[in-house]
């Protein structure tokens, strides 16, 4: 009887050792499992905040681009006035009408004597040489 009590209380402990072994490995596996799931949780928690932190950006960005392009815009135009001021051109003064009728300053007469074709002499005179005695000369 001593020997099935010894063989009795070794089953007894051999199954209770397997139970807290198979436990045991499960409380474990639930522990990483767990804290793979905090991990991730974490994760997706920093994952929205880095979202959140770029569309930010984006938006600081655009905006600074529109301001880049206002100032841009801005210095051409005064660039241009500057131009134009040096010029002695205005372009804040308004165009001509197109159908105005241009303003022609006056033309000076020309003398009513022709100016003679050929050689003259210092006082503008006519020379009367005749065109035979050039060509005797060359």
């Amino acid at each position: 009887m001593v020997r099935l009590l010894s063989f009795a209380a070794l089953v007894v402990i051999a199954m209770s050792g397997g139970y807290i072994w198979l436990t045991y490995g499960r409380a474990i596996e639930g522990g990483r499992d767990r804290r793979v799931a905090v991990a991730l949780q974490e994760l997706r928690a920093r994952q929205v905040q880095s979202a959140q932190k770029i569309e930010e950006i984006d938006r600081r960005m655009i905006a600074a681009q529109l301001d880049l392009k206002k100032l841009s815009d801005q210095l051409s135009a005064l660039q241009t006035r500057m131009n134009g001021l040096q010029s002695g051109w205005n372009p804040l003064t308004p165009e001509p009408d197109a159908g105005a009728q241009p303003i022609i300053p006056p033309s000076k007469k020309s003398s009513e004597t022709p100016k003679p074709a050929g050689p003259a002499s210092l006082g503008e005179a006519p020379l009367n040489a005749p065109a035979s005695d050039e060509s005797d000369r060359k």
